[in-house]
């Protein structure tokens, strides 16, 4: 244990310079609002969504969460962050059309298998008080595919330490995106932004929730394409919130690539 504590992962110094958009563009400010106002083609009403609001956007999102990660670090030099961070969102990402689930191989396919630790974020699970009302009726089948990722996390990177981060403050969630060597994003709203800000390398699902996504490549920022996104039918479950223990069995071989 103490050889372990003596490698807990440091997040890098960085930067946090202004950074601006390209001249020429309409500044973010002037995109979200109207998109959030109607005025823009196809609205939506989220900037996720907007037609140039990512792109306009994302120098002032990575200015602003990289100095909020830093302040939070220093305020709280405690924590112990994670080399590598998986956000993993299940709930509604068996049910929305936009959501899913990620087949494990993205995890090997991004991380070394020498990395040493490894936070995955996700909701609170067994009827806990930091569960979203929405979320609470997938808790079981949920919980069920969260023990399966971690029990393939340990076996697939034996050099790290896996840990589970449910209950913290916003703050420090958003943190530890940011601030990890490496993150690997679930199809979402909640990890798009902090992968916007990484500090390291960012791999973020391809998606319809975030069509516009593309157009962000940057050197640390990837969008996994030919990945398909699993969904409650896709992953053999037809009602997530009373899977059957043969239907999670069959969800966790799909996850797995086995089936």
């Amino acid at each position: 244990n103490s050889a372990r504590l003596s490698e807990t992962f440091r997040p890098a110094v960085f930067s946090v310079a202004p950074e601006h958009p390209a001249s020429g563009r309409p500044s973010w400010q002037s995109v979200c609002a109207d998109c959030m106002q109607g005025t823009a083609p196809n609205f939506r009403n989220w900037p996720h969504e907007c037609p140039g609001g990512m792109e306009a956007a994302a120098p002032q999102i990575k200015l602003s969460l990289r100095a909020m990660a830093r302040k939070w670090s220093v305020a709280h030099p405690k924590v112990r962050y994670d080399e590598a961070v998986a956000h993993f969102r299940c709930g509604d990402g068996f049910t929305h059309h936009m959501y899913g689930l990620l087949p494990y191989r993205v995890y090997t396919q991004s991380w070394s298998t020498g990395v040493r630790s490894i936070g995955v974020l996700t909701q609170a699970y067994k009827n806990s008080p930091f569960t979203r009302g929405a979320d609470k009726r997938f808790e079981r089948t949920c919980g069920h595919l969260l023990a399966d990722l971690l029990d393939f996390l340990r076996n697939s990177f034996p050099n790290a330490t896996v840990s589970v981060h449910s209950k913290e403050p916003l703050a420090q969630a958003m943190s530890r995106m940011v601030l990890a060597s490496s993150l690997v994003c679930s199809p979402s709203t909640f990890c798009l932004y902090p992968a916007i800000a990484s500090t390291g390398e960012a791999f973020v699902a391809e998606s319809i929730l975030h069509p516009f996504v593309r157009r962000l490549q940057q050197p640390n920022f990837h969008v996994v394409t030919e990945l398909r996104i699993l969904r409650g039918r896709g992953l053999g479950i037809r009602n997530p919130r009373n899977a059957t223990p043969a239907e999670i069995e069959k969800a966790k071989r799909v996850l797995r690539g086995s089936l």
